[in-house]
């Protein structure tokens, strides 16, 4: 009997065990609700602070003219993009185009300007950029196009915009004269003084095939095309290395000869070239000139913030 007593209580303490571990134990319970009430908090805080409503439109336009004012033209295109994206409407579609383009022009982004806009649609304000775009990329034939879509704006003040882009590519192209040079068009009358100022620089423009045919004689090109220094420097070479080169011949000196003919006929050959190339060069200073004088003359750059100021974000509301 005392064994069986035994067993009996060793099985009763062993249930006693069990229960104990059984039994809920409030503290953990209530400590893994904290842990997770944290988490829940932690990991959901900056989702809600992306949201949308945590910033409202007026506050997002601000800062977008803000950025603007500083010039951080990249940085004001992604807020201009979020007002949109967050609130579609706020600003009108017009405020929106205009402004877009205006960013992307000043941060010098003028090859994508046109690929947003469908040649089908014109708009007056926002067509300016477009304009602009390609005048600056020297395709003035396109924009020359894009003009004659011009007299469907009936602002007095973005017709004179338009007037001044067509007066620019007659200046710069040098169509601003008729069939005689002497006889001036009547509509760019009041830009008669930068017509002259272009035909003026235009007189010193040089061929470059006359360029690469003067380079025969060596130096020829590049005091035709107005470096002087550099054909006299060219001449200077090519008559030495052509003298020690027939001397040496001459004389029976074949190795420097040969050596002193390759140079000769190196360098000659780089004469033609650099004589075709100086001209092309003068050329492209001459016609940078012209474009920034009469760009500086007719105020376009301005023309460019007055059309922000006056259809963009900066209207808003007025």
């Amino acid at each position: 009997m005392g064994k069986v007593e035994e067993q009996i209580k060793f099985f009763l303490s062993g249930l006693r065990c069990a229960g104990r571990d059984k039994r809920p134990k409030p503290a953990a319970g209530l400590g893994l609700a904290v842990i997770f009430l944290l988490m829940f908090l932690i990991f959901n805080r900056p989702a809600a602070a992306d949201t949308p409503s945590s910033f409202s439109p007026d506050k997002i336009l601000s800062f977008t003219e803000y950025l603007v004012d500083k010039g951080e033209y990249y940085r004001a295109w992604v807020e201009l993009r979020r007002l949109e994206s967050y609130y579609p409407g706020y600003i009108s579609g017009e405020e929106f185009s205009v402004t877009e383009f205006y960013l992307m022009y000043k941060g010098g982004r003028y090859p994508e300007i046109p690929g947003l806009v469908s040649e089908l649609n014109f708009d007056c304000a926002a067509g300016i950029f477009v304009i602009d775009s390609f005048i600056l990329q020297r395709d003035y034939g396109k924009a020359a196009s894009l003009l004659e879509k011009s007299d469907e704006c009936a602002d007095d003040f973005m017709k004179d915009v338009y007037a001044k882009r067509k007066a620019y590519i007659s200046l710069v192209s040098g169509d601003a004269y008729g069939e005689s040079e002497s006889l001036f068009v009547k509509e760019f009358s009041e830009y008669k003084d930068l017509a002259e100022y272009a035909e003026r620089m235009r007189s010193g423009r040089k061929s470059p095939a006359l360029a690469a045919l003067l380079g025969l004689f060596p130096g020829g090109g590049y005091m035709y095309a107005g470096d002087e220094g550099t054909g006299f420097v060219a001449l200077t070479v090519i008559a030495v290395f052509g003298a020690v080169s027939y001397c040496s011949f001459e004389n029976g000196i074949e190795p420097l000869g040969i050596l002193a003919g390759a140079v000769t006929i190196f360098f000659y050959g780089g004469n033609i070239a650099g004589g075709y190339l100086e001209a092309k060069k003068n050329n492209r200073f001459i016609d940078q000139m012209i474009e920034k004088k009469i760009r500086n003359g007719l105020d376009m750059d301005g023309d460019i913030d007055r059309v922000y100021l006056r259809f963009g974000i900066s209207s808003h509301g007025r």
